[in-house]
């Protein structure tokens, strides 16, 4: 690594030393693991206040270490390293029967294989990210996705949500 300029300027004597597969799935985790069911503790019901019934918003029942408007998990996140590129998989994305091992496996704190399991290989090498904006911010790209670094990419889909949200704006 070799951060040029300035009172930080740096210039490692070492070559980059890629992340375990313990150490991937722990910030992949910490990015958009799925942590149990969301409380969702909302009135499903009016009752005595017009339009109080929020709950009927909640799209799902599963929660994420991402926040999540409406428990519509939004946030998609992508891993680069040097072996290849992967998509993690968001509730959304599993099949009904698997939300409750996965879950299972975040309690147990089995993150190597709730990460192995929840990803899917999209390419077999290390996918290029032009590096320039606004792929790359300039003050990142002697770092961004660089050979032996592991390179998270979050992406916010937001569709879904949007949709929500015309048709409460439509009930109303």
């Amino acid at each position: 690594m070799k951060l040029n300029g300035g009172p930080l300027a740096y210039q490692s004597a070492r070559q980059p030393y890629p992340l375990t597969i313990d150490e991937e799935a722990a910030l992949a985790f910490a990015a958009c693991g799925v942590t149990g069911y969301a409380l969702a503790e909302l009135p499903y019901d009016s009752g005595s206040v017009a339009g109080g019934g929020g709950g009927n918003i909640m799209k799902q029942f599963v929660a994420r270490t991402v926040p999540s408007a409406d428990a519509l998990h939004t946030v998609m996140v992508f891993v680069i390293n040097d072996e290849g590129t992967w998509m993690l998989r968001r509730p959304q994305d599993l099949p009904a029967h698997e939300v409750a091992g996965l879950i299972q496996m975040a309690r147990e704190q089995k993150l190597s294989d709730l990460y192995l399991r929840n990803r899917v290989q999209i390419a077999d090498r290390r996918v290029d990210v032009p590096r320039d904006l606004p792929f790359v911010p300039p003050f990142n790209k002697w770092s961004a996705n660089v050979t032996g670094t592991t390179y998270f990419i979050c992406v916010n889909e937001l569709t879904a949500l949007y949709i929500n949200i015309s048709v409460v704006c439509l009930q109303r």
